[in-house]
């Protein structure tokens, strides 16, 4: 099976399951969420990088974003980060993963998974403190 669809799969998976278990809480917790969304970008962006028949132009440029990505999804970040992620680093994952040599299918399986990503990052409303 295709790497990229593999992942893909995984992701949808995840939610799925996210969705499962989920059912007697409003939504999600911060947690949940980062430790949904985050492996499937990560997971994407690396598998990218290492798929030898992806251009090298688009391999860097997925390096160069990857730090960014992975300060977003660490634990020391907050909700804020995981938006600006969704909201911010997504379009140029998406213009990289167009712009790429790619073949049809790679891009269409890499843009399943980051846009099954954002949808997690975006399904989190924190919790409204009442004073």
């Amino acid at each position: 099976m295709n790497p990229i669809r593999l992942i893909a799969a995984l992701a949808l998976a995840a939610v799925l399951t996210g969705c499962a278990t989920n059912s007697t809480r409003q939504g999600p917790t911060l947690q949940e969420v980062r430790d949904t969304a985050c492996p499937i970008v990560i997971g994407v962006v690396m598998g990218l990088q290492v798929e030898p028949s992806i251009d090298q132009v688009t391999r860097d440029r997925l390096g160069k974003a990857l730090p960014g990505i992975e300060t977003a999804c660490s634990y020391a970040g907050d909700f804020e980060d995981l938006k600006a992620l969704s909201q911010v680093a997504f379009t140029p994952l998406m213009a990289y993963i167009g712009e790429s040599n790619m073949t049809p299918e790679q891009k269409q399986a890499a843009i399943i998974a980051l846009t099954t990503a954002k949808l997690v990052i975006l399904s989190y409303h924190p919790p409204v403190v009442e004073k």
